[in-house]
């Protein structure tokens, strides 16, 4: 996960000639995370998941159940336990969800479970307030979600309130994100693939393992 500024649709690298990189602000805090602790909570049911087929549904089953709410409301939560879900898969296993969906979309807020301190609200504060405070408000009303773990039910709903109580500024998080975001980067690159603007800087298969990647950076410069 990054949080990253872009000012003006120009990635904000740069601003008063004051250069900051430390703005931008990565963690390895991703869907796998989600899709890891999700197992953790099944296997307390007796399921197993060591095949690759079986973390697959795993990863299936966390995309089509999960959601998150404004709080952890603890009736909702029993409610999702009484009534567990069943799903089906075609190599003739079966599981059933209940709360498991709710508690590990709670992971991208409250991630001690996971041997985290900060949730994403707070990664996105911290680089927030790490700008010049004129630039503050413009970044609060110009949030943008990105990545496939953003298509969790109620998660926009939930970030915008997470972070309104960490700041005074009126947050904004756009609502115009993409349908099946989680394909953009695969997207981005099939589009860059076929550009005849960039056919200068592709190498062959021979050149990349006679030279390595060094040879690739060498060309792109």
């Amino acid at each position: 996960m990054k949080t990253i500024f872009i000012r003006l649709g120009i990635c904000l690298r740069n601003q008063a000639a004051l250069v900051l990189e430390t703005k931008n602000v990565d963690t390895d805090f991703a869907g796998k995370d989600l899709t890891d602790h999700f197992i953790k909570l099944l296997n307390k049911h007796g399921y197993s998941f060591e095949s690759t087929t079986e973390r697959e549904n795993a990863r299936v089953m966390k995309e089509l159940s999960c959601s998150i709410g404004l709080e952890i409301n603890k009736t909702d939560a029993l409610q999702s336990e009484l009534s567990r879900e069943k799903y089906n898969f075609p190599n003739f296993t079966s599981y059933s969800i209940g709360d498991e969906a709710d508690k590990c979309s709670e992971i991208l807020f409250d991630p001690e479970d996971i041997g985290r301190n900060r949730g994403i609200h707070q990664i996105l504060t911290d680089s927030i307030v790490k700008c010049d405070i004129c630039t503050q408000q413009e970044l609060c009303n110009n949030i943008i979600l990105a990545g496939g773990i953003t298509n969790i039910q109620g998660l926009r709903d939930r970030l915008q309130e997470e972070l309104q109580a960490l700041t005074i500024n009126q947050i904004h998080i756009s609502d115009g994100a993409p349908e099946k975001r989680q394909y953009l980067p695969w997207l981005g690159a099939a589009m860059l693939s076929t550009s005849p603007n960039l056919k200068d800087f592709w190498i062959s298969k021979n050149e990349y393992y006679e030279h390595s990647r060094s040879f690739f950076h060498a060309k792109c410069s």
